[in-house]
């Protein structure tokens, strides 16, 4: 998962604020149990205090310490109970201890005698492998006060309380496992229409601006969105059919006058009454006039392409006859620069399209490759059968273009070297024409290059079958 994605950061949040709140809770189910349980067994230790204040020490008076052990060992039992019971006079002088109990986990003469403090009631002391929560009691008796303590173990209570932890450690990680899986779950339930808007959003290009995302019928920000890119979009629509419509309009009203043109410059060329010098400015005239016709043409071209040509001319084509077809024909341009053209066209690669449109291809991406290598260079042509694709590679070893031109060289009216096109007629709108004829025929070109070691354009068509 790419964690900066909308959907990672909500389950970081999720889960961060989930650990935290399941420790915070965790805690204070740990202190307030421990608490409560500590609380329950004092108050009880002090019950049994005060019993034996009011049931014993009231008649101790005019007994001896023998009656006061029996007295205590016969109501309470404590070697049997486990309780530690002691009863102390002026806070030194021990009238009575309880004896160990049979587990033998604590010794009652270990157990440190406590200054007498009515402030602390309440304390923890360890003896042995036994830790005992006592209780203190204070009475007085005849101007003397008798301190009675009485203590239990809490090792119970600590035990008890490992149990609790240890089910925390084992439930914790699962309950917040499943509440994560669970949100991850719902989170991506909540971001699927996102994701549609994006798929949507990916598959529309200027052919398929018609298209429209999805619109969520949430009534949140996700609806407003796709409602404001969907106008967005209907907009660059509006504008794009606007600026195609003004191109193919122009296009159309200047070819009949630069038919017109030419013409007449042809024809006044002709004429014998000239003088040479105005001859061969008109002739210069002329070459202008049908550069420039070229370009209009080229538009033109690309008006249609972009506006969709009816497919009814599309046919079932061998590429590598069409390939090799349009190879002869451009060989005389190829041997009067002495360039060397190397072929690799296996029979029986199928392709659907406009035979003069795909031939166009042909011609512009061979014509470029004889024109920008030098004299001596070679030429390969290959056509091959892929998985899906029918791919037409047109390599040369000839001046190459830059990389920071490399990603440009479709776009209208741009010309590497503008300079040198503009002597020798180009217009930037060859491979203008090249992308549009590849997009209306489905089909992806790229091109690879290296400075002055030449370049490699690569056509990849939707390969068809050819039924027999």
């Amino acid at each position: 998962m790419n964690p900066k994605s909308l959907r990672f950061q909500l389950m970081a949040w999720y889960g961060t604020l989930l650990v935290i709140a399941f420790l915070i809770f965790s805690a204070s189910i740990y202190f307030t149990l421990e608490h409560f349980l500590r609380q329950n067994i004092a108050t009880a230790l002090l019950n049994r205090a005060t019993q034996i204040s009011d049931n014993v020490l009231a008649d101790y008076k005019g007994h001896s310490l023998d009656w006061l052990k029996f007295e205590v060992d016969s109501r309470h039992a404590p070697q049997n109970s486990g309780r530690f019971i002691r009863i102390i006079k002026n806070g030194s002088e021990i009238l009575y201890v309880s004896e160990a109990p049979k587990d033998e986990s604590f010794d009652p003469a270990s157990i440190p005698l406590q200054p007498l403090n009515p402030h602390v009631p309440i304390r923890i002391v360890s003896s042995n492998k036994d830790q005992l929560l006592i209780r203190t009691f204070y009475t007085l008796m005849d101007g003397a006060t008798l301190t009675v303590e009485v203590g239990r173990s809490i090792v119970p209570i600590q035990e008890t309380m490992r149990g609790i932890v240890l089910s925390l450690i084992v439930s914790g990680p699962l309950v917040i496992g499943v509440a994560v899986f669970g949100a991850y779950i719902l989170v991506g339930r909540a971001l699927s229409p996102v994701d549609r808007i994006i798929a949507s959003a990916e598959r529309i290009t200027l052919e398929h601006l018609a298209n429209r995302l999805p619109v969520p019928a949430t009534g949140d920000e996700l609806e407003r969105l796709s409602n404001a890119l969907n106008r967005m979009i209907e907009r660059i629509d509006l504008a794009f059919k606007t600026d195609k419509r003004f191109i193919a309009d122009a296009s159309h009203e200047l070819r009949t006058p630069i038919a017109i043109i030419r013409a007449e410059l042809e024809a006044l060329g002709g004429s014998k009454a000239l003088h040479d010098s105005t001859r061969e400015r008109v002739g210069s005239i002329l070459e202008e006039v049908q550069r420039l016709g070229r370009t209009v043409e080229a538009l033109f071209a690309i008006a249609r392409l972009d506006a969709g040509e009816a497919q009814s001319e599309w046919k079932s084509i061998d590429l590598s006859k069409l390939v090799e077809l349009t190879t002869d024909q451009m060989c005389l341009l190829a041997e009067d620069k002495m360039l060397t053209v190397e072929t690799d066209l296996p029979e029986g690669v199928f392709i659907i399209g406009d035979q003069q449109r795909l031939k166009q291809i042909i011609v512009n991406l061979l014509d470029n490759a004889i024109k920008y290598t030098p004299e001596g260079g070679k030429i390969r042509i290959s056509v091959a059968a892929m998985l899906f694709d029918a791919v037409l590679q047109i390599s040369d070893t000839g001046i190459g273009i830059p990389v920071e031109c490399r990603d440009r060289v479709f776009d209208r009216f741009y010309r590497v070297d503008s300079a040198k096109n503009m002597n020798e007629g180009g217009a930037g709108l060859g491979l203008s024409i090249v992308k549009s004829i590849c997009t209306a025929h489905y089909a992806k070109i790229s091109v690879s290059s290296h400075l002055e070691a030449g370049c490699c354009f690569k056509v990849a068509f939707p390969l068809h079958t050819e039924k027999k």
